[in-house]
């Protein structure tokens, strides 16, 4: 998937034709306080979806602040699905790093069974704020996962997921943290469990292929 979803970033994949294909829309932003919100729609969702973006907002003590805003991998992701809903549609999905919450929030829209939106604690507010903002509390929730951390992945572990889920999450991070985060990965996923990691190549391919290595 990682290949498939950087294509779909550089060229549009999935945005117009092949089967079941379904295109997603980015509405026109609009200043809420000090963020700024933008409508993400397609015929394939059951709602549209209203994102909180903080472009503005400082570096967190934990995470940076890279996961206030919408990536176009995102997006791209979201095409992704959109085009075969099937891959979240009545499934348990766990987000990893998923800053917006945005491609979690598509899998809820998708009619995914539960979807659990994570990322390190103090990054967290923003995520809820979204969840609230489209009136998904009953479908989506949020959880503290910092890759590698075993009380987190304990109270995670208590229910494995059919999908694990992360956008743009492996751009210039060090070994030790791409090997945490594939642990991650495997920790969460049950036997059968689909992972899907979408980003787009900015260096070279050999920095990020433990990821790929330890999820095989």
């Amino acid at each position: 998937m990682a290949a498939g979803a950087e294509l779909s970033a550089r060229h549009g994949l999935g945005a117009s034709g092949g089967r079941g294909t379904r295109m997603v829309s980015i509405g026109r932003s609009y200043t809420v306080g000090d963020g700024k919100v933008v409508r993400l729609a397609s015929p394939a969702m059951d709602r549209a979806l209203e994102l909180e973006q903080r472009l503005d907002a400082p570096w967190l003590e934990e995470a940076d602040s890279t996961g206030h805003r919408l990536w176009p991998v995102c997006v791209a992701l979201a095409r992704y699905m959109c085009a075969d809903p099937r891959l979240v549609r009545g499934k348990r999905v766990v987000e990893l790093g998923a800053g917006t919450g945005a491609a979690g929030l598509v899998c809820a829209a998708l009619g995914a069974r539960h979807v659990t939106l994570t990322d390190m604690p103090d990054a967290l507010g923003l995520i809820q704020a979204n969840i609230d903002r489209n009136n998904l509390n009953a479908t989506v929730s949020t959880a503290p996962c910092t890759w590698g951390d075993e009380g987190h992945l304990a109270a995670l572990s208590t229910s494995q997921f059919d999908v694990v889920i992360g956008c743009d999450i492996v751009y210039k991070q060090p070994a030790h943290v791409l090997e945490a985060l594939a642990a991650t990965q495997l920790a969460l996923a049950c036997g059968t469990a689909l992972i899907l990691v979408a980003y787009e190549f900015r260096g070279s391919m050999l920095e990020d292929s433990c990821v790929a290595r330890r999820a095989r």
